[in-house]
């Protein structure tokens, strides 16, 4: 059976930044790499979905 998982983040600034959101935890980078092999990429501008691109190998 195939696990499936969601993640969603925003990729953002290293430092506090009024005008962006901080980069995702190691944490939640360290799950992404472990689950990149089966991936799907999803865009968004102003919550609008522009783009989706199957990353999957």
């Amino acid at each position: 059976m195939l696990k499936s998982s969601t993640f969603d983040f925003n990729l953002g600034a290293l430092k506090e930044n009024p005008d962006m959101r901080l980069t995702p935890t190691q944490d939640q980078l360290d799950e992404i790499i472990k689950n990149a092999m089966e991936i799907t990429l999803v865009i968004y501008a102003e919550e609008e979905e522009i783009a989706r691109y199957d990353l999957s190998n």
